[in-house]
């Protein structure tokens, strides 16, 4: 596992203690076909960083 605790590591670099300390990056598994675009959005929010931002703002 590589990109599980470079992802920890970014947000708790970047993010306040009493929020990163709350924060826990696992894997995930889809059990159906119809999660996938969903998944999809979250993966281009995470890419482009405005996951990240929405997350910080609460």
């Amino acid at each position: 596992e590589i990109l599980h605790p470079a992802i920890a590591s970014c947000i708790h670099q970047r993010s306040l203690p009493a929020y990163s300390e709350q924060v826990q990056v696992g894997a995930t598994q889809f059990s159906n076909q119809g999660t996938m675009p969903g998944a999809a959005l979250v993966k281009e929010a995470l890419y482009n960083g405005s996951l990240l931002v929405q997350l910080l703002q609460g």
